[in-house]
C-alpha cells in the first residue's frame, strides 16, 4: 500500500507541476485567424461597427499580421506588428495602410490597441480597445472583439 501512495502521490505532483506550464504555452500561440468586429464611440464616425479581422503570425512574444476592416462596401487591409504579453494581453500597432478602398475624403484610421486573450467553453476570445490617428487627427475610439476561427481539414 505504501508503494502505491508514493507512486501516486509522484504522478499527481508531476502533473500539477509540469502539465499546466506545458499546454499554457502551447494554448497561447494566437497564430491563426481572428474574426469579429471592432467599434468606435461616437456617431461622429462613418459608422459605429465595423467587420474586423486579424490574421497573426506569432514567434515566441513577437506578432505579425495583417488585419482587414470593412463596412458595406469600403474596406481597409493593413499590416500589423505587436507582442504577446505574459500570454494574455496582445499588444498591436497598425503600422500601415497595404490597400483600401474609402469614401471621397474619408482615411482610414491606423490602429493601436491592447486586447485580452481569454478562453470561455473552449472558444479564444480577444477583446479589449484601440485609439488611433489618420494623418490629419485623431480617430474616434473604440472596443475590438474576436474569436479565433479553429482550421477545419
Amino acid at each position: 500500500m505504501k508503494k502505491y501512495f508514493y507512486w501516486y502521490s509522484w504522478v499527481v505532483t508531476f502533473m500539477a507541476v509540469f502539465v499546466p506550464t506545458c499546454s499554457f504555452s502551447q494554448e497561447n500561440n494566437i497564430s491563426g485567424l481572428w474574426v469579429g468586429y471592432n467599434t468606435q464611440e461616437s456617431d461622429g464616425s462613418y459608422s459605429s461597427k465595423y467587420k474586423f479581422e486579424i490574421y497573426i503570425n506569432q514567434k515566441d512574444s513577437v506578432v505579425i499580421g495583417r488585419t482587414y476592416a470593412t463596412v458595406g462596401s469600403i474596406f481597409a487591409e493593413m499590416e500589423l506588428v505587436g507582442k504577446l504579453i505574459d500570454g494574455k494581453y496582445l499588444q498591436f500597432q497598425e503600422t500601415k495602410v497595404i490597400d483600401f478602398k474609402a469614401e471621397d475624403g474619408m482615411e482610414w484610421c491606423i490602429k493601436t490597441g491592447i486586447l485580452t486573450l481569454t478562453k470561455i467553453e473552449n472558444q479564444w476570445h480577444l477583446r479589449g480597445s484601440w485609439k488611433g490617428t489618420t494623418s490629419f487627427s485623431d480617430c474616434i475610439p473604440g472596443k475590438v472583439f474576436l474569436n479565433k476561427v479553429e482550421p477545419r481539414a
